[in-house]
């Protein structure tokens, strides 16, 4: 997120609010009638336009809109629609939907064939592929009943600013309708676009008129509000309340924003964000989406922690790695750690570590391992990128181990225990999924992928979840394939999901709803049955593995762009996003997240994000804890050693990777530099 690309913009809004403005052009839209969109009657003073300094919004040359149309072919009583060209400005990423409809009166069979790429004229090198990503977020075969229509769908992100450089990439569906061909080209102009209104082509035709308040209702002073673009990749105002808590703020309206998108639909909300935090960690984010020359009055009241948690560093030791410490995760008296990276590239022996009050084990392993766990019994579990599943004693004594051809030609790069201890899923081993007594690592049952005709096969397993009560297991393949089994039997409750590559972070509530989201950046929640609850589309790539996610209502996650992310478990809706840096609770800028680096503290209503941040603001780390409404608690700032000796090393092993709360309230945090790190959450 180039959050500093845009300081000077943000300062221009800032003294803009701050004096008043400049003289409006004739051109410039007028805010006109005054729209209350959260009444707070006990609340004064209001944040009505009586009482607020007149704003004037800066001049903005607004770019021409861009029209997207509609665009179709007919197969017999089949249509098959999107709109196109598509005009990314706005976003780095694109979610391209095809809907295809039956009009007949028997049932069809869509088959998605293939999807081509090409170019509307070749560049130099036709043959350069013109995204960095690519996922379907939809199943390969699909029957449509008569008067139904579905819904095919891809993620896809452009590679660079494509139109800097002449070039015009289409993409090309083609999907078979029971049989016949049929086929959409999709051409699409990508330029990224940061830098501010201008910058952006967006005028700022409404005006945002409102109070910040605390829990008590009253009036806060000096309280930084930011607008932020509904993809969240762009500051697009910034301010800060007066004495009586009031301030005011220049938007796009959504209007404008539909417009720069080509008037096609979105996969996210055209709404602005405001977010608003306070110098002691107070914070709030409310969604706006005034009409054109429209002036919104609003109320910001912001969430204050019931009771205030430090982080006081207990212990710091530093292990010779050749990979950094990849995972951490709590045991009865202390912490296990492995070793691995990403990308895993190396291809030289890990480690897998014990640190407890008693006493502390390490062992090598032949290469990094990717699945780790712990049981409620004390047992330690990895799998490892040379095929083997190995599980130790409390005191480091292997208990067994396994291996197969198949999980050395695949990697087997997951090991998970049921809640009880007494099993251990992994995969592959000799089947896709296998169920395994933990004591003995006997095979239980075993899973075998078996898709629907014309969808990919699974590549291998990457992601598994037991509900609390350990009745059923939700797992995930490479390829966005899920399935929920019953843990005691192996029988299948559903299958299916298509959630766009492997589910980075997967959870299952005690109900047996899962919530999975992948590369694809879908979040979705399926339910018992296999039912599709909701999915919410959440922009920023890509939201990373949590040691745990769920609250009572609430489904937690980050991004590798170092934000973190809170959707209500019932509707979908996204109850707040903040990426911390930049002068939102410490001064330096953060680049990405760790690997593994959200976990939260259900007791105690806590979450542990780890952020990295740029090398440029000093490199390292910062380790930071929040309520789960977004509240700022504490921060810890710690270098990494690597690039204190002049190293460079890559963000996503740079700094810390992983957290991991203990039972007894300590914060065990993982670095890639070898240091593990425990501190007091007191």
């Amino acid at each position: 997120m180039p959050y500093r690309h845009h300081v000077y913009f943000c300062v221009l809004v800032l003294i803009l609010s701050a004096c008043g403005g400049v003289p409006t052009p004739q051109n410039a839209p007028t805010p006109r009638a005054t729209v209350v969109a959260q009444a707070a009657p006990d609340i004064a003073p209001s944040p009505t336009t009586r009482d607020t300094p007149p704003l004037q919004c800066p001049n903005v040359v607004q770019a021409p809109t861009e029209m997207s149309t509609l665009i179709s072919t007919t197969v017999g009583d089949v249509v098959m629609s999107t709109h196109a060209p598509l005009y990314a400005r706005l976003e780095d990423a694109l979610r391209i939907p095809v809907i295809i409809t039956n009009n007949g009166t028997q049932a069809v069979t869509i088959v998605d064939q293939t999807v081509e790429f090409g170019w509307q004229q070749p560049p130099a090198d036709p043959n350069r592929r013109w995204y960095t990503q690519f996922f379907t977020l939809h199943p390969g075969s699909q029957i449509i009943q008569p008067g139904a229509s579905t819904e095919l769908a891809w993620h896809l992100d452009m590679e660079g600013d494509l139109e800097e450089r002449g070039e015009i990439p289409i993409m090309t569906v083609r999907v078979a309708v029971d049989s016949t061909p049929a086929s959409l080209a999709i051409p699409i102009y990508s330029q990224s676009v940061f830098g501010g209104a201008n910058q952006l082509g967006m005028v700022f035709d409404a005006v945002i008129h409102g109070v910040v308040v605390d829990q008590q209702n009253q009036p806060l002073a000096n309280v930084e509000i930011t607008a932020l673009l509904f993809s969240f990749k762009e500051r697009i105002g910034n301010t800060r309340s007066d004495q009586n808590g009031r301030f005011s703020l220049c938007i796009p309206s959504q209007a404008t924003l539909f417009d720069r998108l080509g008037q096609r639909p979105s996969a996210y909300p055209l709404v602005t964000y405001l977010t608003a935090h306070h110098e002691k960690g107070s914070y709030a984010m409310q969604a706006v989406d005034p009409t054109r020359d429209q002036t919104l009055a609003v109320t910001i009241q912001l969430n204050e922690p019931a009771s205030t948690y430090t982080l006081t560093e207990l212990d710091a030791q530093r292990y010779t790695t050749n990979h950094g410490w990849f995972w951490i995760q709590p045991l009865a008296d202390g912490f296990a750690f492995t070793e691995a990276r990403h990308p895993p590239e190396l291809h030289q022996p890990g480690q897998v570590a014990v640190a407890t009050t008693d006493h502390t084990w390490s062992t090598t392993t032949a290469d990094e391992c990717w699945g780790f766990d712990v049981s409620s019994t004390g047992l330690v579990a990895a799998s490892c990128h040379d095929g083997s599943i190995t599980v130790w004693q409390h005191d480091g004594t292997v208990l067994w181990q396994r291996t197969s051809e198949r999980a050395q030609r695949s990697y087997n790069r997951h090991v998970q225990f049921s809640p009880d201890g007494r099993t251990l899923i992994t995969g592959p081993l000799d089947d896709d999924a296998e169920l395994l007594n933990a004591q003995t690592g006997q095979t239980i049952w075993s899973y075998t992928a078996q898709p629907p005709a014309y969808t990919t096969a699974p590549e291998h397993l990457r992601n598994t979840a037991f509900s609390p009560d350990g009745s059923v297991v939700t797992l995930g393949f490479a390829g966005g394939w899920l399935v929920q089994l019953d843990a005691s039997t192996g029988n299948i409750n559903w299958q299916g999901g298509y959630i766009g590559e492997f589910p980075l972070s997967l959870s299952v509530a005690l109900d047996g709803t899962s919530y999975a989201i992948g590369k694809g950046r879908e979040l979705v929640a399926i339910d018992q049955q296999g039912q599709l609850l909701w999915k919410t589309s959440l922009y920023e790539a890509v939201t990373t593995a949590s040691l745990h996610a769920l609250s009572a209502d609430t489904i937690f996650g980050h991004t590798v762009n170092g934000s973190i992310w809170a959707v209500d478990r019932t509707t979908g809706s996204l109850r707040w996003w903040r990426k911390v840096g930049g002068g939102d609770g410490f001064r330096q800028f953060a680049e990405s997240s760790g690997h593994n680096a959200l976990d939260i503290d259900i007791n105690r209503g806590l979450i542990a994000h780890a952020q990295i941040i740029t090398p440029q603001d000093g490199g390292g780390s910062v380790v930071n804890l929040f309520t789960f409404d977004g509240v700022l608690l504490d921060s810890f700032i710690a270098p990494d050693a690597r690039e204190q000796a002049g190293e460079r090393v890559d963000h996503q092993i740079r700094g810390a990777v992983a957290v991991a709360f203990h039972p007894d309230g300590r914060l065990g945090v993982a670095y890639g530099d070898g240091f593990i790190r425990v501190f007091a959450v007191e």
